[in-house]
């Protein structure tokens, strides 16, 4: 009786938070007028920038000792607020303007030597690419990916070619195109945009869910309370924008994804900023994109914590930002650390950040440091010109916009690759073999993929446990529940948990509850917690006996060492 009460009082105080949260929301609306005629806090240092006139003067910007900054020109009023930037094969920047349309400028050494307006019809262009004779522009208030040529060859775009069109909102909508080291497109989409009907049914990611045990029935009428699952997510498509798959999901608003020197992909995702304070808080955070990953975005309340073993692998927090465009320095002349360097654009807090990766088993570590600081200085891309020095462009919401240039002054130095990590490079080969089986069912692959499901490495267990899922469930089902190692074993039950076959659910609440839990290791804990849950979510109603002795069965695991545990183990009794 006690813990029932307990139990009533944290979903009470829960529900009181949400209603704190939303209370704060109208009152900030309220007091929205207040604001814009004092000092904007650090958040809204981006207002500073609304009629401004004149682009953030470079002196008052600052950089690490041995870089300049140097302003290259100031958006003129007929010029819009700029939202994205490329260089084309001639050096040239190409710009994309709020409203619509591209710019292309000519710079000379000091100022833009040249503007040219080169297309005055597309959307709100977040994403451009050049490459293969032609620019990929992802125009998002136009609600599509197109492809612009010049048929003369005479630098003239009179040719534009639709290559995808997708439904939803274009708040968290199109945003940047890249191409990978494998040559195909990947397309970043924020979570107003739907997943495209036609990806392909092999697509690395599906089967996915809300796959939260208690929904709150507020978080539909919460901010984007209509985004459909996946959410935020990448695609991966052809050149000719003839097939996509659906790689990774459950992002918020990624603005832009970037490959490292190992061909491995990052993307810097948004928090939900009226959330802060809140259990369920998330911060903006740099995330290493992974074949058939769900990140856990979910609306409201039902966000996943990264420590759910069925959520994609979280590299940093950075916590409070705004995320724009991203790339990696491998394209610069800067000297190491700066040249391995992923540099990440906050635009709210006026800044780039440089985040330095270390590689971790199949995955990363990082850290992260101030690399540009301004105020404001609303960077909306960043890219590296073909002198080797870093662009960014400022502008968005209206603002004003400026071009700036980030040059190296210090002593010449060449860039110093760290030494190959063998352990690493191992690991991360062994992640890419289980992810062939992504989206291919494959005679023997069960048993490929099995010495592999206990792993210590929790992206290798991730891996495979996406590749088993696609296997044949007949073929594998009764050795999940009859594994003998531990970690093996419960990560099997995730993957069966996860195929929606009702008739697995009392065999998988049976295994786990023979589990010997005083024995297991927190990880451990978390997974055999987390499997309950889905057996739970996924398998339908269960059998009114069986569900008396799991009650009593997880009664008596709480409380347990280990919050994290706890957390699971309390949504579990309530």
């Amino acid at each position: 009786m006690v813990r029932h009460a307990f139990l009533i009082c944290i979903r009470k105080a829960v529900l009181a938070a949400v209603i704190a949260a939303i209370c704060g929301s109208i009152a900030l609306a309220q007091n929205s007028l207040e604001t814009l005629t004092r000092q904007p806090d650090a958040y809204n240092t981006w207002k500073l920038a609304l009629n401004s006139g004149m682009a953030t003067d470079p002196a008052a910007i600052i950089v690490p000792s041995g870089f300049k900054v140097e302003l290259l020109r100031s958006a003129q009023t007929e010029e819009d607020s700029w939202v994205s930037m490329a260089f084309d094969p001639q050096g040239r920047v190409t710009i994309a303007c709020e409203k619509k349309g591209l710019l292309r400028m000519t710079l000379g050494k000091t100022q833009v030597e040249k503007v040219e307006r080169i297309n005055d019809s597309l959307l709100e262009c977040r994403g451009l690419l050049y490459t293969d004779g032609a620019l990929y522009a992802d125009a998002n208030n136009s609600k599509m990916l197109v492809r612009l040529r010049s048929s003369a060859n005479d630098d003239r775009f009179d040719e534009i070619t639709e290559l995808l069109r997708t439904d939803g909102g274009v708040g968290h909508g199109r945003n940047h195109v890249k191409r990978g080291p494998d040559g195909g497109l990947y397309l970043v989409h924020g979570n107003n945009v739907v997943a495209p009907s036609n990806a392909a049914p092999d697509s690395p990611l599906r089967n996915f869910e809300d796959d939260r045990l208690i929904p709150c029935p507020w978080d539909p009428q919460m901010f984007d309370g209509d985004v459909k699952l996946p959410a935020g997510h990448i695609l991966h498509g052809d050149r000719e924008g003839k097939s996509w798959t659906l790689l990774a999901g459950g992002l918020r608003n990624p603005l832009d994804v970037a490959f490292n020197e190992d061909g491995e992909m990052f993307t810097f995702d948004a928090d939900m900023e009226w959330d802060t304070g809140t259990p369920w808080y998330r911060p903006c955070r740099v995330n290493h994109i992974v074949s058939g990953a769900d990140y856990g975005w979910r609306r409201g309340t039902s966000k996943w914590p990264e420590y759910f073993p069925d959520c994609g692998p979280t590299t940093l927090n950075i916590g409070l930002a705004s995320p724009t465009g991203i790339e990696f320095g491998t394209k610069s002349n800067f000297p190491s650390p700066w040249h391995e360097t992923l540099f990440i654009s906050d635009w709210a807090y006026g800044r780039i950040i440089a985040v330095h990766l270390k590689p971790k088993g199949a995955s990363y570590t990082a850290t992260a440091e101030n690399f540009v600081v301004g105020k404001p200085l609303n960077v909306t891309d960043v890219a590296f010109g073909p002198d080797g020095a870093m662009y960014f462009v400022t502008g968005g919401r209206k603002t004003q916009s400026g071009l700036y240039r980030v040059s190296y002054t210090g002593p010449k130095m060449e860039p110093e690759s760290p030494p190959a990590d063998a352990q690493a490079v191992a690991a991360r080969a062994l992640r890419h073999e289980l992810e062939a089986f992504h989206g291919h069912p494959q005679p023997g692959a069960v048993e490929k993929i099995w010495a592999h499901l206990g792993s210590g490495d929790p992206v290798i267990r991730h891996a495979a446990r996406i590749a088993l899922e696609w296997q044949d469930v007949k073929a594998w089902q009764d050795r999940a529940l009859a594994e003998k190692d531990v970690t093996a074993s419960l990560t099997a039950i995730m993957a069966l948990a996860r195929s929606n076959r009702s008739d697995a659910q009392q065999p998988i609440l049976e295994r786990l509850n023979a589990l010997p839990f005083g024995t297991l290791t927190e990880e451990q804990e978390v997974l055999a917690a987390r499997d309950y849950q889905l057996a739970f979510i996924r398998l339908g109603p269960c059998d009114p006996a069986l569900s008396a002795v799991c009650t009593q069965r997880i009664d008596g695991l709480y409380p347990s060492s280990h919050w994290r545990v706890n957390h699971l183990l309390c949504e579990l009794m309530a």
